[in-house]
């Protein structure tokens, strides 16, 4: 989110670090090979980057999020009480959240209102996370207002590394349309 503070991390994840990626690495460019990814409260972003940025992902991976952004209003408005004296200071309080440009399920209705191509989402979460209800209440928003949702939760797991690691190779290995092939042939490579 960008902040009323000054700082502007929104801009920051949608329009500077692509620039970076792609001038640096060998990234794949358009939509169809951009995807976001996080854990915790990066999940929440990957959340909040598909549902707010869907003309520039595929798909969005979002593990054990929920604190913080979530499509659940009520819950979010209580979040601000928290003692997330940032947060609650990039919304100007919670009486001013819903519509605002920080509702995630403004952003999820109003997509599929308009009939904009969506992401894939990709949701997980351990069944003994702390938050895992809010997460599984997400997953159930986006699949009734229509999108592509896939949901697992991991069996004997929470809120850690050792569910993020598992997810995360399956997010890479399995979810996402990653391309398969190498970029150079054999024959063609000259090094």
């Amino acid at each position: 989110m960008n902040t009323t503070y000054g700082f502007k991390y929104f801009d920051y994840l949608t329009q500077e670090l692509p620039l970076v990626v792609k001038s640096l690495f060998a990234a794949a460019d358009g939509r169809e090979h951009t995807f976001t990814v996080g854990m915790a409260m990066g999940g929440n972003g990957a959340l909040a980057l598909g549902l707010m940025r869907p003309d520039l992902y595929a798909a969005a991976v979002d593990l054990s999020g929920g604190i913080g952004a979530t499509l659940d209003r009520e819950a979010y408005k209580d979040s601000l009480g928290w003692g997330f004296s940032r947060v609650r200071d990039t919304l100007a309080g919670a009486d001013a959240f819903v519509r605002s440009e920080h509702d995630l399920l403004h952003y999820a209705e109003r997509n599929i209102a308009e009939g904009v191509r969506t992401p894939a989402f990709f949701i997980a979460t351990g069944d003994r996370d702390f938050i895992r209800d809010r997460v599984r209440a997400d997953a159930s928003v986006l699949r009734r207002l229509g999108y592509e949702v896939r949901y697992e939760e991991a069996p004997g797991m929470g809120h850690d590394y050792e569910m993020w690691d598992l997810y995360l190779q399956k997010a890479l290995g399995e979810w996402l349309p990653l391309r398969r092939t190498p970029i150079y042939l054999e024959e063609d490579c000259s090094c």
